[in-house]
């Protein structure tokens, strides 16, 4: 115990001493130690006749304090406000034994303090305690509860004169590049159209247990040989700041330390206090163009953001066009044209409402390329007909700038759908798409756009279209913008 009070947490001793010994002792020593008690344990001196009387009043004073606890956690969380669902979750998490209850027990039976019948009966309900608990805690527990609003913050209900609050995440240096890339491309040109940027540089957090989600704050220390990664990425992103028209990009920068496991958590938190409409994510495998690197990790933290975020969601994919150091920023953007891919679906109509904003940011040009099913007729559904709405909005809007290009291509099926994306990708520095095309029954003819090309999908977070341009078969350099509409369930009053 001394030694780990004396021995500093996180980098470089504790987090190094972590992951040497903690694998270790949690694949071996900890195992051991739980069957030992476990073979302490007399399950048949609690049928004896003589000691029916003592287990039992044993068990019934565990039973009171159990209640007790639940009545009291219960009662905290209702009196400080909390849903009466998160406090009988709370209640329930406050209530499972583990190696520290079991330590004191053992220490009991060691000194005598406890019979063979109490360690037994203290063993037992401690093990009933925990196996009760822990499935009704992921019964209970909905992760996403504490995101769920009244209100949707999509892309697709913003006015384009609103200010578009954009929540950036980047694991590492080499994320910056390509990011600060879209946002030169798509952000920035005029007062009229602004953009709240909120950075959040994640990092994972080992030898420590407390994860820490904080404002930035420039390191004290003199001179560029010592400044830290967090200030590198946020100088470049302030950059970014300084070169777009006055009042234009605000940018407000975070740093998170947390685990892989419930980094998402720190994400989804901060989209929803600071009311983000996007967040925006690099994807977990990153090229340079003669090799690529994937981090399942960072994969991980993709998804679950994708399925519990609070506003819409994006992830690009770099292709190495925007390779270079966070620091590297240049005054031309490396993304000059632009092509959204509308099968049609709530999705695809949010990445036209990002889309959209281009054109007006800079010399960025875009083409529209509407795909249409040949002999399809339209079932008249609700996501028809709003396809169409924003789609005459869109055109509407930029008919008159010649930066704009709106294209329909007619196909047979999926095949055709693949063979339009594969001729006309290479044209461009950015391919968007929806994340998903057509999964319900009022979007049948989008979906037969696209049907048979999951099968072989190696990427499904990304969608079939996504995926299919960021696999290794389609070897192109184009980079990806693939985004994904905030799902209605996230988005219902709690």
């Amino acid at each position: 115990m001394m030694l780990g009070l004396a021995l500093p947490g996180g980098m470089p001793i504790g987090a190094t001493m972590t992951e040497r010994l903690d694998s270790f002792f949690i694949a071996l020593f900890l195992p051991v130690y739980m069957a030992l008690s476990g073979y302490r344990t007399d399950l048949a001196e609690l049928t004896k006749e003589e000691t029916s009387e003592k287990w039992c009043a044993l068990e019934l004073f565990v039973g009171l304090c159990v209640s007790g606890k639940l009545v009291g956690c219960v009662a905290a969380g209702l009196f400080f406000a909390m849903p009466f669902r998160d406090a009988i979750v709370l209640a329930l998490m406050l209530n499972i034994r583990g190696i520290v209850e079991v330590a004191a027990i053992n220490n009991w039976g060691d000194t005598m303090k406890a019979t063979a019948e109490h360690y037994s009966i203290l063993t037992l309900s401690m093990v009933l305690i925990t196996a009760v608990s822990t499935p009704l805690i992921k019964l209970l527990y909905d992760p996403a509860g504490q995101f769920m609003r009244a209100k949707r913050r999509t892309l697709e209900d913003l006015r384009p004169s609103a200010d578009l609050r954009l929540l950036t995440c980047l694991y590492s240096e080499d994320h910056a590049a390509p990011l600060i890339d879209l946002l030169e491309a798509s952000a920035g040109s005029s007062r009229e159209s602004p953009v709240s940027l909120i950075v959040l540089h994640l990092t994972e957090l080992v030898g420590r247990a407390a994860s820490v989600l904080k404002p930035h704050r420039q390191s004290k220390s003199s001179g560029g040989g010592g400044s830290s990664s967090s200030d590198r990425i946020m100088n470049a992103l302030r950059h970014l700041e300084q070169q777009a028209a006055p009042g234009a990009v605000t940018v407000s920068p975070y740093v998170a330390q947390a685990p892989y496991s419930s980094m998402h958590h720190d994400v989804c938190s901060l989209a929803h206090s600071r009311k983000a409409n996007l967040i925006l994510l690099p994807f977990h495998k990153s090229s340079d163009g003669a090799r690529s690197t994937a981090n399942n990790s960072i994969r991980s933290i993709n998804r679950a953001v994708l399925q519990y975020a609070p506003c819409s969601v994006a992830i690009l994919v770099d292709h190495g066009l925007a390779a270079g150091s966070a620091c590297a920023t240049s005054a031309n953007s490396l993304l000059q044209r632009a092509a959204l891919y509308f099968l049609g679906g709530p999705d695809d109509r949010e990445a036209l409402a990002y889309a959209a904003r281009m054109p007006d940011a800079g010399n960025m040009s875009l083409t529209v390329v509407r795909f249409k099913l040949r002999n399809w007729v339209g079932m008249g559904g609700s996501d028809e007909a709003r396809d169409e709405e924003v789609l005459h909005q869109f055109w509407t809007r930029h008919r008159d700038n010649d930066r704009v290009v709106y294209v329909e291509k007619t196909v047979e099926d999926a095949e055709g759908t693949a063979s339009v994306v594969r001729s006309m990708s290479e044209k461009f520095d950015l391919l968007i798409v929806g994340r998903r095309g057509g999964d319900d029954k009022d979007l049948e003819g989008s979906a037969a756009l696209t049907s048979g090309l999951s099968d072989w999908s190696e990427f499904p977070d990304l969608g079939v279209l996504g995926d299919m341009l960021a696999s290794a078969e389609f070897a192109s350099r184009v980079s990806i913008l693939v985004i994904q509409q905030q799902p209605v369930k996230n988005a219902t009053a709690c």
